[in-house]
């Protein structure tokens, strides 16, 4: 007797369809649990299919209008004789409170038998020696994921439930430290704004090339590793553009504050490689991850962003950057900007589904270099539409020495937070050193003369760090 026959239930089946016909309004909680698929007798999911399509015409369920639907569908034939519609609604529960239990049965048994089709799957892809064992990991992970997946049957939430919910967070706030409830960016100002990257959402940083994505990629990345160095959490850098050795070196020598220049030209002092040995000794401690391969659609992202929670629960998720991620393989004709947008929104997922932050730069439309402010807005993201749309928050990275070389705001740079959902938009500044590609909050007597060069307009916030003692 093979695992398939084992895991069914006749008569839970035969309830679910008496408990659709018997007690009105339990099709559509029925309908939230269960699909066509998840029936394993022939007739019953076509019983079922028959009555999901008189309910959402809105005719009443009874014995006469589903064998009316099934003739008219050619397919009363296919019943007879195997159920008898007519006695249907006895096998149905005592109430309409039965009927979700019933429907988690179903629901349950044919999970198990997709797990089981898929296992078949995974071993006979195990056999084949054209698969390469990453990629042969990765769809099978992806493989188990789809069959594990559940409709989505949450209730609507109620008030009260909602409104301990609110006085819970409302307490994490306040014992939060300096009021960070979400992952630290380790820059002052810009946490100031937004408390924090908060967990289930979708971060774009976008900026001109050269301008710093990656660096401040690392930095919060590092920030979030840094801050869950107990090893409860990691933080995972998909890094599509640069090998993983050299995001290494570059976070590596940003911590002991040598130019990584330095190493590829052999120009290290004995200061140096004391300054890195103490570097490497501190970073090889943190709980970051790596993967620099360059052509992963978003199922496979997802799949080892997946693996690689199983393994060490993620706090943060990185993406340099996201237009070099490849398009789902159904979208080949599709336009650019329709394949950004899916991306961005299996990224939104994503975040979602493990609520954590998922970080993703993204390059900005030419066009801004040919304006007189060269400041960018939200309409410079490239093929934006569904960037815009799926983000939580857009951060901005502005540096006006780059463009005016007698810029007085040398080594300044602007963290302009365009959106964010929620919350303020607002304008952070740091000191950006572009020997060490690193950006950190200025200085106390960076910020007074900052001050007193320029006042801040009212979108941006104050030149100092808040005090929140």
């Amino acid at each position: 007797m093979t695992l398939q026959s084992i895991r069914t239930n006749k008569p839970a089946e035969l309830a679910v369809l008496g408990d659709a016909m018997a007690h009105k309004g339990a099709i559509a909680i029925l309908k939230g649990i269960l699909g066509i698929e998840d029936f394993y007798w022939p007739e019953n999911s076509t019983i079922w299919a028959a009555m999901v399509a008189l309910e959402e015409r809105g005719v009443s369920i009874d014995p006469v209008t589903i064998a009316d639907e099934l003739r008219t569908i050619r397919r009363l034939n296919t019943v007879s004789g195997l159920v008898d519609i007519e006695t249907l609604k006895y096998h149905a529960g005592r109430d309409i409170d039965a009927v979700e239990s019933h429907a988690r049965i179903v629901a349950g048994l044919a999970m198990a038998r997709r797990i089981e089709s898929t296992a078949q799957s995974i071993a006979a892809l195990a056999l084949d020696p054209s698969i390469a064992v990453p990629d042969f990991a990765d769809r099978a992970i992806t493989a188990l994921s789809e069959a594990t997946k559940q409709r989505d049957v949450r209730a609507p939430a109620a008030m009260i439930d909602m409104a301990e919910d609110l006085t819970k967070r409302i307490e994490q706030q306040a014992d939060a430290p300096e009021g960070i409830t979400g992952v630290p960016s380790g820059l002052t100002q810009l946490d100031a704004i937004t408390s924090g990257l908060q967990p289930g959402t979708l971060v774009i940083v976008a900026a001109r090339p050269a301008m710093g994505k990656s660096s401040l990629a690392t930095k919060l990345v590092k920030a979030c590793a840094e801050r869950n160095n107990s090893g409860n959490k990691a933080s995972l850098l998909f890094s599509l553009e640069m090998p993983n050795k050299e995001q290494f070196e570059r976070i590596a020598c940003e911590q002991a504050s040598i130019d990584a220049k330095k190493i590829k030209r052999r120009q290290l002092t004995s200061d140096d490689m004391t300054g890195l040995t103490s570097a490497l000794n501190y970073v090889a401690t943190l709980p970051i991850f790596i993967d620099d391969d360059s052509s992963v659609t978003p199922q496979d992202l997802r799949a080892r962003a997946l693996r690689q929670h199983s393994r060490t629960p993620l706090g943060l998720i990185a993406i340099d950057y996201l237009q070099l991620i490849m398009p789902p393989r159904t979208m080949g004709r599709d336009t650019r900007e329709r394949q950004v947008t899916v991306i961005a929104e299996a990224l939104k997922a994503l975040a979602k589904e493990l609520n954590i932050p998922v970080v993703a730069l993204a390059q900005l439309n030419r066009s801004l270099e040919e304006r007189p402010d060269k400041r960018p807005r939200l309409s410079d993201l490239r093929e934006s539409g569904g960037l815009e749309q799926s983000a939580d928050l857009v951060l901005f990275i502005y540096r006006d020495d780059y463009y005016n070389k007698d810029s007085a705001d040398k080594g300044i740079a602007e963290l302009i937070v365009a959106k964010q959902r929620g919350g303020d938009t607002s304008t952070a500044y740091a000191r950006w050193i572009a020997t060490l590609t690193r950006f950190q909050d200025l200085s106390d007597e960076e910020l007074e003369e900052l001050d007193n060069r320029k006042a801040a307009p009212n979108n941006v916030v104050p030149m100092r760090p808040r005090n929140r003692a």
